[in-house]
């Protein structure tokens, strides 16, 4: 994937005015959930630092060299230093995919502790895993970006199986953001797109930011994506009828990986404690 280059630029640096305490958003989000709309709607009131994907693996590269920092917590300590607004709010967008950057989510949630956290997600999950398959070939995934220039090949079989990524990380999300008693906000694409202005004042209001001085996007300040294919391919995928699947065993697969495992030998350990209490 070519790197969204503008990013890394010096100008999107900014001053944290001193004795300021700090604040801590986390956009917790998954692939094509809206994310980059939100936070760069957030970005342009001044208010809520750069929101972006500092921990996706091949931005963090580019970090490296930046920064000149060779470990982890030295990268994303710098780019706190850079990237905080003047009243002390640093924001960072995380697909549940990049959790594995910090080793486990108890040691993501000490790198942001006491964060704010808002978890986006869309209620059509059809559109997007479409709208990640489209990218995915053209390597076009957001405006700025350099497409390869190819028509976009249908491919039912990987839409099926991004939907059913999609919903399995937007449940670890919510299970892990749950048993660590984390602050979070859930929020939708669909009501956020809508009313752009009533998304960044729900966030403020969450975060006890004062914006009441602040100009706001009326619209979102990322351009939309989606096209003609986008609804073709979408009419293509329900006439092939992939109703009626078990999923469970094709979960189980994706996901057999230790981290998951480890999750559920977790949750199998409380739930004992539970019924040992309960006796």
């Amino acid at each position: 994937m070519e790197l969204y280059k503008d990013q890394f630029d010096s100008k999107y640096d900014l001053v944290l005015e001193e004795n300021t305490s700090r604040k801590y958003l986390i956009i917790a989000s998954t692939a094509r959930s809206g994310s980059h709309m939100l936070g760069h709607a957030l970005h342009d009131t001044g208010l809520f630092g750069y929101p972006l994907e500092y921990v996706n693996p091949s931005n963090l590269e580019q970090w490296k060299k930046i920064t000149q920092e060779d470990s982890f917590e030295g990268v994303l300590n710098s780019i706190k230093s850079r990237r905080t607004s003047s009243n002390g709010v640093f924001a960072i967008k995380v697909h549940y995919s990049h959790i594995k950057q910090f080793g486990s989510f108890q040691n993501f949630t000490k790198h942001f502790p006491e964060a704010h956290v808002v978890l986006i997600t869309r209620k059509n999950i059809l559109k997007q895993a479409v709208s990640f398959v489209i990218a995915s070939q053209s390597g076009n995934w957001i405006s700025g970006q350099t497409s390869k220039k190819k028509k976009p090949i249908y491919d039912g079989n990987r839409i099926k199986m991004i939907m059913k990524r999609t919903m399995l990380e937007n449940a670890s999300w919510k299970y892990n953001l749950q048993i660590s008693g984390s602050n979070y906000l859930e929020m939708e694409f669909e009501n956020i797109v809508a009313n752009i202005p009533r998304a960044i004042h729900e966030v403020a209001d969450f975060m006890n930011v004062d914006i009441s001085h602040t100009s706001i996007p009326s619209k979102p300040v990322t351009k939309r994506q989606s096209s003609i294919i986008n609804e073709e391919w979408e009419q293509k995928f329900l006439k092939q009828n992939f109703s009626g699947e078990d999923i469970s065993s094709d979960l189980h697969s994706m996901y057999e990986g230790a981290n998951f495992r480890g999750q559920i030998r977790r949750l199998a350990r409380k739930t004992r404690k539970i019924f040992r209490v309960y006796r």
